[in-house]
């Protein structure tokens, strides 16, 4: 052993991978020649996994959004941001070298949006788009959203969303987030988490035809919200 631990000690690159002792007493009837082997097989292994993890963290870290356009619809669909990669009828767009892009295109049934680079926000993300009847977040494995405010804000064709495993964990601002989507009759919220919370003003303003509104899971929390004005406000005030 002690022959063993001298040459451990005046390699470097073994004293990292040989500190604790165990690992030279399961190799202790190998020689020398033979350990170095299965060591470099293992960073061989180890790189290979390492490139796996890399591949599942940013499968993990993308957002695939869902787009049903109403049928023969004109008008925006998304406002999306730079860099998305964006696919019209399973076909992929080319945005590249452009800062903001509106869609507005005519036979189209079916818009995929996937973001796999860093966004705190994703406020007025579909504002004001009258063309859109049904979203679906595919994937949402993000936890640096912060702002989501006017999220779906005048979607007045929007019959439905399927949130999935939307993650909100960290949103400070959802004020006016479905203001005006008075197609909307029921909203499932079940999942979202609102801890962080701060703003819901006019969160559900105008959704005039919402009767159902699943807000079972007790993440559902407005104990750090400072504003609730008009949440729930269906009327405008009338003006004399």
């Amino acid at each position: 052993m002690s022959d063993k631990n001298n040459y451990v000690n005046k390699n470097d690159k073994l004293k990292k991978i040989t500190s604790k002792y165990i690992v030279i007493r399961i190799f202790d009837n190998l020689n020398q020649n033979k350990l170095l082997n299965i060591i470099h097989y293992n960073k061989k292994y180890q790189k290979v996994m390492n490139i796996k993890l890399k591949d599942y963290k940013n499968e993990f870290s993308k957002i695939e959004i869902e787009i049903i356009p109403k049928e023969n619809g004109l008008g925006k669909f998304i406002n999306f941001l730079s860099n998305a990669q964006v696919y019209f009828n399973d076909k992929e767009i080319d945005i590249k070298n452009k800062k903001r892009k509106l869609i507005s295109l005519n036979n189209i049934t079916k818009i995929k949006i996937v973001f796999n680079h860093k966004i705190k926000s994703l406020s007025k993300l579909f504002y004001d788009c009258k063309s859109v009847k049904k979203i679906n977040f595919i994937k949402f494995n993000r936890d640096d959203i912060e702002d989501m405010s006017f999220m779906f804000h005048g979607c007045s064709s929007l019959e439905e969303i399927n949130f999935y495993k939307f993650n909100t964990n960290n949103v400070i601002n959802m004020s006016s987030m479905f203001y005006g989507c008075s197609s909307l009759k029921t909203l499932n919220l079940s999942n979202f988490n609102t801890y962080n919370v701060t703003n819901m003003i006019y969160m559900f303003a105008k959704c005039s035809s919402l009767t159902e509104l699943n807000l079972s899971n007790f993440n559902f929390n407005i104990n750090n919200v400072t504003n609730m004005h008009g949440m729930f406000l269906i009327f405008e005030r009338i003006k004399y």
